[in-house]
């Protein structure tokens, strides 16, 4: 059973190994960035009313969003941590959630990481443990391709973990969301899914 660290170590791990397809042997050159531009703060871009409008709350203070960004000549790189807790959560409460929404942009400047992708998400369902398994799905009408990594976690329902890859030329975007809650605070799998979907598309639409 992953915790909510394991999951972020894996989202960051991922994000590096997928995201950054083209800086070792990509598609063909200079596939064109549809539009996408440089910002400083990807976090200032990204849409959590899907998850606020269903309980969720953004943690205060420094660590409730952590923004990146870096220029380089070949791929420029944005990311974004925010870090959330459910309406359930308090020291008297029965129900408790925590969540955090971590994202990566990256404009692929001079190679196209179309041939590289969708074996990046698809590879997934090769990682698999007693206790957990990957599913993989096209997700249409996101950018030129996407996929939905879903974590189905056979021995506990407390754990949400959903990543959402959009490619769009020579611009790939990562969404990942991952929960842990207890009680009445639960999220399903499917629910959280669909908050992440609306969230990437005002996001994507947001960037442009």
């Amino acid at each position: 059973m992953w915790g909510l660290g394991g999951a972020v170590a894996a989202s960051a791990v991922w994000a590096a190994a997928v995201l950054a397809t083209g800086g070792s042997g990509g598609g063909d050159a200079a596939p064109g960035l549809a539009g996408y531009r440089y910002t400083t703060d990807l976090c200032a871009k990204t849409d959590v009313s899907p998850f606020t409008s269903n309980g969720f709350q953004k943690e205060t203070g420094d660590s409730g969003t952590i923004p990146a960004a870096v220029r380089r000549p070949t791929i420029d790189t944005m990311q974004c941590t925010i870090n959330m807790k459910g309406a359930g959560s308090g020291s008297s409460s029965t129900s408790y959630s925590s969540a955090y929404l971590y994202s990566s942009l990256i404009l692929h400047k001079k190679q196209d990481p179309k041939t590289e992708f969708a074996d990046g998400y698809l590879s997934y369902t090769a990682d698999k443990s007693p206790s957990y398994h990957y599913t993989v799905d096209r997700v249409p009408g996101i950018g030129q391709e996407a996929y939905l990594v879903t974590q189905v976690n056979t021995r506990s329902s407390s754990n949400v973990y959903e990543i959402l890859g959009v490619r769009d030329h020579g611009t790939t975007y990562q969404v990942t969301f991952s929960s842990y809650a207890s009680g009445s605070a639960k999220l399903s799998s499917g629910k959280a899914a669909q908050l992440l979907e609306q969230s990437a598309r005002s996001t994507l639409a947001a960037l442009k």
